[in-house]
């Protein structure tokens, strides 16, 4: 799909397996107008993803690769996402995790990428599968990811996406570094047009699919782990959200995680 997509490498993971940027881009803008003489065009909000920090999380690799690649078919129920935004999409953070089936990365030990960030690091689950690594971002994936995430500073919003273990939808707010009360009121209700978004499958049939979300009610987390993606877009951006899905849910859950991620969208704008 050469007039929407475009693929990047970022680096490379200690075992040489490459990490790639994905930039989903229709090219048409949601309005034109003119003023005098001259063309105005309207930028259109750039959405970011980062799918896949833990490799026994397959639903949000799977799940997001279903959603963009049925944008790049052009399903008629997607075009409002396709066209609305500019999406930058990390689709697998932790590829040598995804393909061995670990939490971890595929270093030895194995390192817990979303322990790993420099933001209030500490060391923590030596000899776990939660293990933080021997120094803040001391993993190449890390690094890749604190420098993307830093290069997309203009991003409307960036979204840490996760499988949850939960039967629930949980959204983590990043605002560590913010101080104005009406801008953490409205992430926070941006939180809870998430949530609201993605309950609306809940217990109902999806006509696309013909299969049920069973997720409960979800709830909304101010607090992100040290060492965290979530804690560093916390401190560096003050505009992330971690968002953790359900894996205990009836049909295809690849599937399913792609109806929730276009849910997401909904709740953000």
């Amino acid at each position: 799909y050469p007039l929407f997509v475009t693929k990047v490498e970022l680096g490379q993971t200690i075992l040489g397996t490459k990490l790639y940027e994905y930039t989903f881009d229709s090219g048409i803008y949601s309005a034109n107008g003119r003023r005098g003489t001259s063309v105005v065009k309207f930028t259109k909000p750039k959405l970011c993803f980062i799918l896949g920090i833990h490799g026994y999380e397959p639903a949000s690799t799977v799940g997001g690769f279903e959603l963009f690649k049925q944008m790049c078919d052009g399903l008629p129920s997607l075009s409002k996402y396709r066209n609305a935004f500019v999406y930058k999409v990390i689709a697998c953070a932790n590829p040598d995790g995804y393909n061995a089936g670990t939490r971890g990365n595929g270093n030895t030990p194995q390192v817990d990428l979303n322990r790993n960030f420099d933001a209030n690091w500490e060391l923590t689950g030596e000899g776990t599968s939660y293990y933080g690594g021997a120094s803040p971002a001391s993993e190449s994936e890390t690094q890749i990811l604190q420098s993307w995430i830093q290069a997309n500073r203009d991003a409307a919003v960036i979204l840490d996406c996760h499988q949850s273990s939960f039967n629930e939808d949980i959204v983590y707010i990043a605002y560590e570094n913010i101080f104005n009360s009406e801008l953490i009121s409205a992430l926070q209700t941006r939180a809870k047009n998430i949530i609201l978004s993605t309950q609306e499958l809940s217990g109902v049939l999806i006509s696309r699919r013909g299969i049920k979300y069973n997720g409960n009610t979800g709830f909304i987390c101010t607090s992100n782990l040290n060492g965290s993606c979530g804690r560093y877009l916390a401190k560096s951006l003050s505009m992330g959200y971690t968002l953790e899905c359900p894996e205990t849910i009836g049909g295809n859950v690849f599937s399913l995680y792609s109806d929730l991620l276009g849910a997401v969208i909904d709740g953000l704008y």
